[in-house]
């Protein structure tokens, strides 16, 4: 599961959390005062800042991307 921390709601934050929910992944929403800018929390990896938790974001969408439209059926050899 990710999480997504910050210490206020802005419209940054507003943007990172549209782009998980619209990449339907499990998360959570956490307020944390002690947090400078946002940061993304997945098992142990953490992201810091917009531009990093977005890379990582891009970086999910892909593989959704090649694992929704995989053809994994056997070939007949």
């Amino acid at each position: 599961m990710l999480i997504l921390k910050y210490a206020v709601k802005t419209q940054e934050t507003e943007e990172l959390e549209e782009r998980l929910r619209q990449l339907t992944l499990a998360h959570q929403v956490e307020l944390a005062p002690e947090v400078k800018e946002p940061v993304l929390v997945e098992g142990r990896i953490t992201f810091t800042g917009r531009q990093k938790i977005n890379e990582h974001l891009d970086e999910l969408a892909r593989e959704l991307y090649f694992w929704q439209y995989c053809n994994c059926a056997p070939v007949d050899a």
